[in-house]
C-alpha cells in the first residue's frame, strides 16, 4: 500500500522535498575510505554479483539437501521482472549532475532503486535462513549482521553515488520487503503443510 501512494506522488510530482537536501548530506561524507566502501557495497549488493550470488546460495541449499529453500531462494529473482514494470510504469529521471554529484552516467528510470529491492529480498533471505546455513550460533549471528549491513549500505551507496534519489531507495526496500515477506510466506506455509497429518482415504 505504502508503494502503491509513493507511486502515485511520483507520478504526479517527480521530486520528493528531502531528496536532494538528504543526497547532499551523504555526500558530505567524501572521505576515500568511505567512497570505497560505497563503490564495492553498490557492487556486491545488486546487479549481476547479487544474482550470482543468489544461484550460489540457492544451489548450497540445494546440495544440502534443502529442495524447498532452494526453491524459495530463486524466488528472488522475480524482482527482474517486478523492477522494469515498475520503471516503466513511473519512468523517473535519474539524480542529475546540475542537482547532485553524479559518480557515473546510470541508465534507465531511476524509481524504484533495483540494488536496493534484491539487496533486500537477496540479504533478507540470507537472515532468515541462517540459521539453515550454519547451525553454529555465532556464525548464523554473523551472518545476520553481515545481511542487514548489505542491505542498510547499498542503499546508502545509490544514493552516495548519484544513481538514485532516497525516494527510490525507500520505495525498492518496500517493494523488496513484500517480496520478501510473499516468500518467506510461502516457505512457512510449505513447512506446516508437511506437519499435517495425511488425510485418511474414503
Amino acid at each position: 500500500m505504502a508503494t502503491a501512494v509513493l507511486c502515485a506522488v511520483l507520478l504526479v510530482r517527480m521530486m520528493v522535498p528531502f531528496d536532494v537536501a538528504l543526497t547532499t548530506t551523504l555526500q558530505d561524507l567524501n572521505h576515500g575510505a568511505w567512497r570505497s566502501l560505497m563503490l564495492v557495497v553498490t557492487d556486491i549488493g545488486g546487479g549481476w554479483v547479487a544474482l550470482s550470488l543468489t544461484g550460489l546460495l540457492a544451489f548450497a541449499l540445494f546440495l544440502r539437501r534443502w529442495y524447498l529453500e532452494s526453491v524459495v531462494v530463486l524466488g528472488v529473482y522475480s524482482v527482474t521482472v517486478v523492477i522494469p514494470a515498475l520503471k516503466a510504469m513511473v519512468d523517473r529521471p535519474r539524480p542529475s549532475a546540475l542537482q547532485v554529484l553524479v559518480e557515473k552516467d546510470f541508465s534507465g528510470a531511476s524509481f524504484p532503486s533495483g540494488h536496493a529491492t534484491l539487496a533486500m529480498v537477496l540479504f533478507g533471505l540470507l537472515f532468515y535462513f541462517a540459521p539453515v546455513l550454519s547451525p553454529n550460533r555465532y556464525a548464523a549471528m554473523g551472518l545476520r549482521v553481515v545481511s542487514i549491513a548489505m542491505v542498510v549500505l547499498t542503499g546508502l551507496s545509490r544514493v552516495y553515488l548519484g544513481a538514485h534519489w532516497s525516494s527510490d531507495v525507500v520505495a525498492g526496500y518496500l517493494v523488496g520487503g513484500l517480496i520478501l515477506a510473499a516468500l518467506i510466506a510461502t516457505h512457512r506455509l510449505a513447512i506446516e503443510s508437511r506437519r499435517l497429518p495425511a488425510s485418511p482415504r474414503a
